[in-house]
């Protein structure tokens, strides 16, 4: 498991991004983790796997719980009636206004469309409320499964963080380049991926592999933030 990390900004906070967990083994994520000593970990959707697979992500949000304060958002496979019933804070649609180490911080999680596996959907989510999470001196982040809505939805918008997953890196990456083969929701070669993008979107490639087809040149990572 690579750890990926992000410089951002200098107030001190470090924020650990667990995206695309699948209900696949988690106790070396975990441990792994705690090494890095987070002040706060995101998870940005997709614990669960097909709407069918959630018999370990009570036990993995359970630990990153023990590990700092944990926030969560739906991804495209979760059922919210599952993440409701998890330890973590569950947002959907909503925020909290926290601080931690001495930040006021503002974090909010925008709902992904469910979708089964081969069958993406394409409806926009709800972003009503957008405008009240944005009316805020404190510093805003928000937990947004899908990367291929911040271009439309989310780019003109103040806020200091956005946390994506989904595209798990494009699953195959092209070698000495930064370009991932195929993601859901934007087809072959994809745009939004990995990294950084406005110095404020960062992107996980994924903790785990949902589908038959491999990783290539992609490994999977926990990423961590310092801003």
């Amino acid at each position: 498991m690579k750890v990926r990390r992000y410089r951002l900004g200098d107030r001190g906070l470090r924020i650990a991004v667990l995206a695309d967990l699948h209900n696949k083994p988690w106790e070396g994520i975990v441990a792994q983790t705690r090494q890095l000593q987070p002040d706060l970990i995101l998870i940005p959707g997709d614990l669960t796997f097909a709407f069918d697979g959630c018999d370990r992500v009570e036990g993995f949000v359970a630990a990153c719980g023990d590990a700092a304060p944990t926030y969560l958002s739906l991804g495209n496979h979760d059922d919210p009636q599952v993440l409701q019933a998890l330890p973590g804070t569950f947002l959907e649609n909503g925020y909290v206004d926290v601080c931690i180490r001495g930040v006021a911080l503002r974090i909010g999680g925008l709902s992904a469309i469910r979708s089964r596996m081969g069958r993406h959907a394409r409806q926009a989510p709800d972003t009503t409320w957008l405008p009240d999470f944005c009316q805020t001196d404190r510093v805003r982040i928000l937990l947004c499964h899908r990367p291929e809505h911040y271009p439309a939805l989310l780019a003109g918008l103040p806020m200091e963080l956005v946390v994506s997953g989904h595209a798990h890196g494009g699953q195959w990456r092209i070698p000495f380049t930064n370009q991932g083969l195929y993601a859901p929701g934007q087809g072959l070669f994809p745009k939004l991926t990995g990294g950084v993008t406005d110095g404020r979107l960062v992107i996980s490639r994924g903790l785990s592999n949902s589908v038959w087809i491999p990783r290539l040149f992609n490994p999977r990572e926990i990423v961590l933030v310092e801003i």
